[in-house]
């Protein structure tokens, strides 16, 4: 997985940077760094090739007594495929016009700083292949998801090469998983799932918050029309056990657009499933907790629900919450008289006694609840209360 400029230059170290030319090369992608210092120092033929996508630092020396060998320095390593390009200024204050010109008209970015403040070549390469890194890629996937979950505009070229690693899906499903403990670093998981080799499945994992999101599609060349296997059936695969972690999943989408609403639902199954204390919970499941899992700590959320269960709590005949309990079992059990007759170990009769109760108290002057009104009304109430109290 490549990273773009504009992306390394996001870590606060490099504000030392200015960009002096070719701006609109800042997404060109970086695989390695380098050091240019003598590999032009008999002209225009270099003792060596950088690699494609490498990020070269330099002093120019070997141009310090021949400004005019710039131009075409550039324009080799243009043709090499060099990412870009950062000058320390000791021999050159100020590149040629020339040179900057030539860097804008080809998109090939060069930053340049000062020597006296900054620091040394190896400090600087040492940097920039930490954040090429595994740690330093997962830093920068870390931020595409932030800025998909808060609404930001990610191109779909960076979808693609940051997340997709080129890629072409059929369909895929978003993944949370949050361990119960942390028995090996995430980066272990990690490196296992993203180096994980399928014909037909591609497997993407990201760091997040204590836990790592996984993306599981079907490659665009699969034949058959079928559903994203569950992460069970991928950790089965890679040797990993899959019983130690709370699991939330997405529903399947197609688009890389649609993103957003993947990684959103996966965290939300995945906080469902920690309240609820399930191992595996999928978005298509969640029901009304879809709408409360986002949303339940807010203020009037918790207003509606306390001053609801309060006036049951304070109006109860029986001063032994009975309504109470009742109320509750009325939401688990979705209004089965049966199954809650069983539960509070009384009579259905009583049962229907004391939901005729909860209908007076909550009822207003100008209309009684029915017991649709009644049921929709408890619901949001106790479903809130109960992700407060779990």
């Amino acid at each position: 997985m490549s990273i773009a400029i504009r992306e390394v230059l996001s870590f606060d170290y490099f504000n030392f940077l200015t960009l002096a030319a070719g701006k609109n090369g800042i997404e060109n992608e970086i695989n390695t760094v380098g050091i240019l210092e003598y590999e032009y120092d008999e002209g225009l033929h270099p003792r060596r090739k950088f690699e494609v996508n490498t990020f070269v630092i330099t002093s120019l020396y070997f141009a310090r007594n021949n400004p005019a060998l710039l131009v075409d320095t550039i324009r080799l390593l243009y043709r090499d495929g060099v990412s870009g390009l950062i000058v320390k200024k000791i021999f050159f204050q100020e590149l040629p016009p020339e040179v900057l010109a030539y860097a804008d008209e080809i998109n090939f970015p060069i930053f340049t700083y000062d020597q006296t403040a900054t620091p040394h070549f190896e400090d600087i390469l040492f940097q920039l292949k930490q954040v090429i890194s595994f740690d330093g890629k997962q830093k920068i996937l870390e931020v595409l998801v932030e800025d998909l979950l808060t609404g930001k505009p990610v191109p779909e070229s960076r979808i693609q090469s940051l997340l997709y690693r080129q890629e072409q899906l059929k369909r895929y499903s978003l993944f949370y998983l949050q361990p119960d403990r942390l028995n090996q670093p995430i980066v272990h998981w990690l490196s296992l799932i993203n180096n994980y080799q399928h014909p037909s499945l591609f497997t993407s994992g990201i760091s997040y918050r204590q836990g790592f999101f996984v993306l599981l599609g079907l490659k665009k060349h699969t034949l058959k029309e079928e559903g994203v296997p569950s992460i069970t059936f991928v950790f089965q695969q890679i040797g990993l056990p899959s019983d130690g972690f709370t699991i939330g999943q997405s529903l399947d989408y197609h688009q890389p657009a649609e993103l957003k609403n993947a990684f959103s639902e996966a965290l939300i199954s995945a906080q469902f499933g920690q309240k609820a204390q399930k191992r595996v919970s999928k978005y298509g499941d969640l029901g009304i907790y879809q709408l409360l899992i986002p949303f339940y700590q807010d203020e009037s959320f918790q207003h509606y629900s306390q001053q609801l269960l309060d006036k049951i709590r304070q109006n109860d005949p029986s001063k032994k919450q009975k309504l109470w309990e009742t109320a509750r079992s009325f939401v688990h059990f979705e209004g089965n008289l049966s199954l809650m007759a069983d539960d509070l170990d009384i009579h259905e009769n009583s049962v229907r006694y004391r939901l005729h109760k909860l209908k007076d108290l909550l009822s207003n002057e100008e209309q009684a609840l029915s017991d649709f009104a009644l049921y929709e009304q408890l619901s949001l109430a106790v479903k809130i209360d109960r992700l407060n109290a779990e």
